[in-house]
């Protein structure tokens, strides 16, 4: 009798067990498929984009220095309505020139490529593109969220 009660507290420990490791999976799936897709290059952005049928918004800053940057960061960019708003929209792609600047590092390298590629001379700039890199949207400088969002929901 006592090893019938052993192996029946087994079994509902097993199941507990079961239980709470479905649960740490619906979690895990649901924050991993439900964030915004930060792409890490140009061409990650381009496959993405394409692949999801998103367009790709393309963020020029300069996250350690530049005052409208780095509010647009802290009021816009992370807030939870904002990102709500762009998983299902938009592959971001960020273009950030820190201080100090390295002239003859990859990321400046980088950064000044697509800088003028897309003749951008103010930041925060906010470009969005279809999966080729064909601009369709441009925004300059700071946006309160709601702002932000109207824009670029047209």
């Amino acid at each position: 009798m006592e090893d019938f009660l052993n192996e029946l507290i087994y079994i509902k420990f097993l199941n507990a067990m079961l239980k709470i490791f479905k649960l740490i999976v619906l979690f895990v799936s649901i924050t991993v498929f439900s964030q915004v897709k930060r792409a890490k290059n140009w061409e990650e952005a381009k496959q993405i984009a394409k692949l999801e049928n998103k367009d790709i918004l393309i963020e020029f800053t300069g996250s350690n220095w530049c005052k409208p940057c780095i509010k647009m960061e802290k009021e816009v960019l992370s807030n939870p309505k904002f990102q709500e708003f762009v998983k299902d929209k938009f592959v971001l792609l960020v273009f950030d020139l820190q201080m100090p600047i390295q002239i003859n590092s990859e990321d400046f390298t980088i950064f000044d490529r697509y800088k003028k590629l897309y003749k951008v001379s103010h930041y925060p700039t906010y470009i969005v593109t279809d999966f080729d890199g064909k601009e369709k949207l441009r925004l300059k400088g700071y946006y309160s969220l709601n702002n932000f969002i109207k824009n670029l929901a047209k």
